[in-house]
């Protein structure tokens, strides 16, 4: 099985997530992280936290017809929080950012 790892600056990535948190039984593990991330979300982190979970690695890859695209990877933890929170507002966010 291929698995794609992009890790963030702490190099962690999903996969040491799902094994930390025991996800492949969601009702053993899927309650801490939920409770991490509903922690997180709420905005009452130390401020070397805040910093920490929006570290990102900065790429600078070249374009096939020249010119470089910078590319960001950001803190795992930080992407799955994002990334819920999207799926959750995904309605709110469609009608003030509606498609071109």
């Amino acid at each position: 099985m291929l698995h794609l790892l992009a890790s963030g600056p702490s190099r962690m990535v999903f996969e040491h997530l799902r094994n930390n948190f025991h996800l492949e039984d969601l009702a053993s593990g899927f309650p801490q992280l939920f409770q991490l991330c509903f922690h997180i979300t709420q905005g009452h982190n130390p401020p070397q936290i805040t910093r920490v979970l929006g570290a990102a690695y900065l790429l600078a890859m070249t374009k096939p017809l020249g010119g470089i695209s910078p590319i960001a990877v950001g803190e795992t933890l930080y992407r799955l929080i994002s990334r819920a929170l999207c799926l959750q507002f995904h309605e709110t966010f469609t009608t003030h950012f509606p498609p071109h």
